[in-house]
This record gives structure tokens, C-alpha cells and sequence, in this order.
């Protein structure tokens, strides 16, 4: 297979860019490569010994407003006079704009010239979007940002939208985001059911509001704590799998059984259930706080000031921090799709049945798919597809040590694989 340089990555880019946001937005495509061959060259050199890692945001400076700021809006310092764009500059200024924080701003002349314009501190909260977050990010103009991990790696983005990858020679399309599948919320559409009845039971009928708010504010935590668990194992570097199941498989696995031996379990008392009791308290106040304005949302939630919901919100973070460090011992964690923490340490039975090949989706859906060997694997993904294959109404969160994330479960009699959206330019 033929490796592929920047001059390639500006093809791909051009073709996968969403005009419609503006082709003005996007230099011309020998502009561009010449925009990624510098950030390439510059990807490969060293400041001090440490390897270069920084975000290109291509744009006149003139979009950005001058009144910004972090953390909800961007900051933008202008250079007098301009420097110029090549791999040793950058290699001067990066270290002044670190990676999580803020970005390089670059523009071209109409003559195609590009150059250095300035600095744009974002703050971090762009990385919410991913490792889940409830403070809403600075927002970036839809043009284009280049983001380099390390020596030839080059994340290119239209805004916050990731277009194309370049990594060790090949070019990739981001990977899929499998949050936004139908299928994942299928799962867990029972578990959502049965928390709005709870939350009613335990607090009432909520005024002005709808009861499916219920099920839509546990869904959206649920995603939150779970992005969250997921990009915590990953920055640990330990690797580990987190297996949801029904209750009442979880039920029985807790007990004696052949298919998986629970090393460390949980007393069944409230403290295993908290993520629900906090999800509870923390719909209650915002039901509270916005009663008369009819009925709570999920903005509210995400732009809220108020203690308590802060406090809540800390609190289910730190449950994600809980599953993480779990997952650092051998063995699965095991939670219930009620997002009850019943075990760790969990050993999936060789005695179950060999799973040879497995359904690799190129979409979120798993409509178009192909088949790949499980021999290529490691026992972890091994033992997780035979796991799923056994319970089919079960899904497997497995984190590789270098950081890949792949989403695992069954329906009719076939075991399909997910690799979730590829975030390791974030990882630095």
C-alpha cells in the first residue's frame, strides 16, 4: 500500500469540504499543501528536546471579534508586524500556544503568500465534545484548523467537524461516532423507561413538563458519564472494557456461574446505584429552578450557574473517574444498563464459544459492514465478542492501551464492532 504526504491530505480535504459554509473559508489547494507541508515539516522537528504539538486556525483575524474571550467565546492577539509561515517560526511560536488551549492563527494573501497573524486562546473546553463536559465550548468559525498530535500526524477540520487524518503514511475519515446511533439508544430505551417512573414515584408528576424530558435528561447524562469513563481510560493508558447489561443477567452473573467470574462485587445497597439517585436530585432542581418557565431542558442544564446542579454535575464526574480507575485491574468492569456499578475484576469464560469473525460497521447504524478475523485481535476484544455473542442484549466498551475504543454487541446471531470516533489527536 502507497504512502500518502500532505499533497494527498489537500486533495482529500478539498473534496470532503462543505462548501456551503463557505469556499472562501479554504485556500486554494496548492496554498493548502503548502499549509500542510509546513505544519508536516514542522510536526517533525523538536523545541528543547519535546516534540511539537499545536492547532493551525486558518483564518482572517478580521472574523474573530476583538471583545472575545474564553471560556465561551475565543480571544484573539494580532501580531505587528505579521511573521512568516514556515516549519522554523512555527517551531518558535508553538510553544506559546499550547495544544489544549489555544491556536496558531494563520491567513493567506490573494497572492497565496500565508502567513503568521497571530495568537487565538480557546481555553479547553472544546474537548468536551468529546470527553464529555456539561460548560458549553468556545465556538470556532467554520474554516479550516489543522491539528498536529506529533511527527507526521495532521487531524485536518472544518471548525469543529473533523474532514481527514493523516497518520503514519495513510489517510482516514473520522471514525464513527457511535453516540449518535439509534441502535445504542434502542439499548437502553428500558433503563430509560423505568428511571421515569421511578423519578415520578419518588418526586411526582413533573409540572409544565413532559415525562419523556425524564427519559431524554437521563439519556444525554448517561452519554455524558459515558464519553467521560471513555476518555479517562484512554488518558490513563491502561487500556480496560466496561460491559452494560440487562438487571437481570447482571443478576445471575453475580452470582455462581460458568460464563464470568466477578472478582470484586458490590454490595447491592444504594451506593452502587448512585449515578441514578444523582441523576434524580439533579433533574428535581432544574425542575425546580424552571418550573414557570415551562418545563426544563437540556440548555438549562448546559448553561446553568446554580451550585447545586454544579455540585451534581461534579459528583457524576467523578463516578466516571470511579469506573475508570476500576477498569485499571484486570478484567471488566460490570454495570447494569441502569448504570449500577455491580462489579470489576470480571474474567470472561474461555469455555464460551470461539467467535472467529465479527461484523466490522462502516456506518454508526451498522447497515454496511464487513467481515474481519478475531485472530487479529487481543483477548480482550476476543473475550468481549464472545461475551456479547452469549448475551446478545449486552454491549462491550473496549479501550485499547494505545487508545483505539471499540463498541461491541450482538443481534441476530451476529456480533457487530464498532471503532468509535477517533479523538487521539486530542491526546498529548
Amino acid at each position: 500500500m502507497p504512502h500518502f504526504y500532505p499533497s494527498d491530505l489537500a486533495r482529500f480535504v478539498t473534496e470532503k469540504w462543505d462548501g456551503d459554509a463557505g469556499w472562501d473559508l479554504l485556500p486554494r489547494e496548492e496554498t493548502l499543501e503548502q499549509l500542510l507541508s509546513t505544519c508536516y515539516q514542522a510536526s517533525l522537528l523538536s523545541e528543547e528536546q519535546r516534540k511539537l504539538t499545536f492547532r493551525i486556525l486558518a483564518c482572517s483575524p478580521q472574523i474573530l471579534s476583538p471583545d472575545d474571550s474564553p471560556p465561551t467565546g475565543l480571544h484573539r492577539l494580532i501580531f505587528s508586524p505579521a511573521r512568516a509561515f514556515d516549519e522554523q517560526e512555527l517551531r518558535r511560536v508553538v510553544p506559546a500556544a499550547e495544544f489544549h488551549r489555544s491556536l496558531v492563527g494563520v491567513h493567506w494573501q490573494r497572492n497565496g503568500e500565508l502567513q503568521i497573524w497571530g495568537l487565538v486562546h480557546s481555553g479547553p473546553r472544546w474537548l468536551q465534545a468529546a470527553h464529555g463536559g456539561r460548560l458549553l465550548p468556545s465556538p470556532l468559525p467554520p474554516g479550516l484548523v489543522v491539528c498536529v498530535k506529533g511527527p507526521g500526524q495532521l487531524t485536518v477540520c472544518q471548525g469543529s467537524n473533523s474532514l481527514g487524518m493523516l497518520v503514519n503514511g495513510h489517510i482516514s475519515q473520522p471514525q464513527l461516532d457511535v453516540f449518535e446511533s439509534s441502535w445504542l439508544s434502542g439499548m437502553f430505551q428500558a433503563s430509560r423507561r423505568e428511571s421515569r417512573d421511578e423519578y415520578i414515584r419518588q418526586y411526582g408528576q413533573p409540572q409544565n413538563t413532559d415525562s419523556s424530558v425524564i427519559e431524554r435528561l437521563t439519556a444525554l447524562l448517561a452519554q455524558h458519564v459515558v464519553r467521560r469513563i471513555i476518555s479517562l481510560i484512554r488518558s490513563a493508558r491502561h487500556g480496560g472494557a466496561v460491559l452494560f447489561v440487562d438487571p437481570e443477567v447482571g443478576r445471575k452473573l453475580m452470582a455462581s456461574n460458568t460464563f464470568l467470574q466477578v472478582k470484586y462485587r458490590f454490595l447491592d445497597e444504594e451506593p452502587r446505584r448512585r449515578f441514578r439517585t444523582l441523576v434524580f436530585r439533579l433533574i428535581h432542581r432544574l425542575q425546580g429552578m424552571h418550573n414557570d418557565e415551562g418545563g426544563i431542558t437540556w440548555e438549562q442544564f448546559l448553561t446553568t450557574n446554580d451550585p447545586l446542579v454544579q455540585h451534581l454535575d461534579e459528583a457524576i464526574f467523578e463516578l466516571a473517574h470511579l469506573v475508570s480507575n476500576l477498569s485499571a485491574v484486570d478484567g471488566a468492569v460490570l454495570m447494569s444498563d441502569r448504570f449500577e456499578i455491580l462489579g470489576f475484576g470480571s474474567e470472561i469464560s474461555g469455555s464460551l464459544p470461539e467467535v472467529e469473525t465479527v461484523q466490522l460497521c462502516e456506518d454508526a447504524e451498522g447497515e454496511v459492514t464487513h467481515f474481519i478475523r478475531t485472530d487479529g485481535v487481543g483477548t480482550r476484544h476476543r473475550s468481549a465478542f464472545r461475551f456479547c455473542h452469549r448475551f446478545p442484549g449486552s454491549l462491550a466498551i473496549i479501550v485499547s492501551q494505545d487508545g483505539n475504543v471499540r463498541f461491541a454487541a450482538a443481534r441476530n446471531e451476529k456480533v457487530y464492532c464498532w471503532d468509535h470516533v477517533s479523538v487521539s489527536f486530542l491526546d498529548v
